[in-house]
């Protein structure tokens, strides 16, 4: 019998299905995670410091009303990044046990005794450059060994981590170890694959049966997964796996980010929808109008302009040529899981933990953070469509995942008020 589990994060959900998901037994519900905690627009607080434990914080003020709504659509596990780069550079070991306690660990509470049944605690490194300088998901792998200073001192933590979860919460949390490992091109000397390796075995080290969540390079990239050597883990029962997608590249990410190299080009236009052709769209009047708010943009000079517009071009190429339309997208899901089929893996370890479409809250489409202001995003109805693309194909593939995000302050938010947006928590919660 096919289960569910679905997961929302800052990230917002995915559907999870299969057996055993995260050691349920066979008898029990699936569990419907979400990720939280963004207080500002990626990587940027309100203050202009750390992100710290903004993350925790956020998750510890979510409103009730808000986790009323999230338990009432079945979502009993929430996905909860943490900045690892305080605990990391914490003074001691008793300073990051104090850091948990304060922080993190007092949001964990709070959402357990709030009627989830199950918490990710997930090391969120911030991309590269990081706010506090040197300590960006790319500054932390190791390059020259495992025994390099910040890979190491993060591997440490993680162990300090893995004990206090343990201690502290039993079988109740999982332990997801680097949220989006860095791009190929940064492992210039140690591979991921040796480095992780690595990781694990500290971690079980001190913690034998805690449930963990690993990831492949590229950030986790779908297509990169499908290369990632799962048989070292394979005869591990309490290790899960997790692959981002936010494909379509044209779709997914409109309007929302912005100064993250070529996402910045993504801020530039206005209200693609999904599939490709919707409401009669077509690749030149596309192509046509991005260039219009790119050259309208007084905030980057002519260069950008013509890389901004050069960048937008291919994705918008690639969308509409390909076509990468409901087929196209489902079909990612399913080689994902084939890959893990292949290592003999059960599809309930198995984790999309990452996935999600900058849009409206509402019908209005008015939401955007950056220049040109007061539009980008998708049209509700193309979200809804593209929910519903996922939500149904992880259901027939009996596998997890994750939505970015419920936090309403984020782009890629299904949070409306204090409830999630129904007609997106119609088809994602499948």
């Amino acid at each position: 019998m096919i289960r569910r589990l679905i997961v929302v994060s800052l990230v917002i959900l995915l559907t999870c299905y299969g057996a055993t998901p995260f050691g349920l037994s066979l008898t029990a519900p699936s569990p419907r995670m979400i990720g939280v905690g963004m207080e500002t627009p990626y990587g940027v607080s309100a203050s202009g410091t750390s992100w710290g434990f903004q993350y925790a914080t956020w998750a510890l003020a979510m409103p009730s009303a808000l986790k009323t709504s999230l338990l009432a659509a079945g979502v009993n596990t929430i996905r909860l990044y943490v900045d690892p780069q305080p605990l990391a550079t914490a003074a001691n070991d008793a300073a990051v046990i104090s850091l948990l306690t304060s922080g993190p660990f007092v949001a964990i509470t709070d959402l357990l005794a709030s009627g989830f049944k199950k918490v990710i605690f997930d090391f969120h490194w911030q991309p590269s450059p990081s706010l506090t300088p040197g300590w960006g998901a790319s500054d932390v792998i190791a390059i020259t060994s495992t025994a390099d200073t910040k890979f190491a001192q993060m591997v440490h933590v993680a162990t300090v981590v893995a004990q206090q979860l343990v201690a502290n919460y039993g079988d109740n949390v999982l332990f997801e170890l680097f949220n989006e490992p860095p791009v190929a091109a940064a492992f210039t000397g140690v591979t991921w694959a040796s480095q992780l390796q690595f990781y694990v075995n500290a971690v079980r080290a001190v913690a034998p049966t805690l449930k963990l969540i690993v990831s492949n390079m590229d950030l986790g990239d779908t297509g990169t997964f499908l290369s990632f050597n799962l048989s070292s883990y394979a005869s591990d029962p309490n290790i899960f796996f997790s692959f981002h997608d936010y494909q379509p590249g044209a779709f997914t990410p409109q309007g929302g980010i912005g100064g993250q190299g070529a996402g910045a080009s993504y801020a530039q236009y206005l209200a693609v929808q999904f599939p490709p052709g919707t409401g009669g769209e077509t690749r030149t009047g596309t192509e046509a109008t991005a260039a219009a708010l790119v050259n309208a943009d007084t905030s980057t000079s002519s260069g950008q302009k013509s890389s901004f517009i050069t960048t937008i071009n291919l994705l918008i190429d690639a969308y509409f040529n390909t076509p990468q339309n409901v087929a196209w997208l489902q079909a990612r899901f399913a080689a994902a899981a084939a890959h893990t089929d292949a290592a003999g893996i059960p599809r309930y370890r198995l984790f999309k933990g990452e996935n999600g479409s900058v849009g409206v809250q509402t019908s209005d489409n008015t939401r955007n953070y950056i220049s040109p202001a007061g539009g980008g995003g998708a049209p509700l109805a193309s979200r809804v469509t593209y929910y519903s693309a996922i939500g149904s194909e992880l259901l027939a593939l009996g596998i997890s995942g994750s939505i970015h995000t419920i936090e309403k302050k984020d782009a890629y938010s299904i949070v409306s008020g204090t409830n999630l947006v129904p007609e997106i928590a119609a088809v994602a919660f499948q």
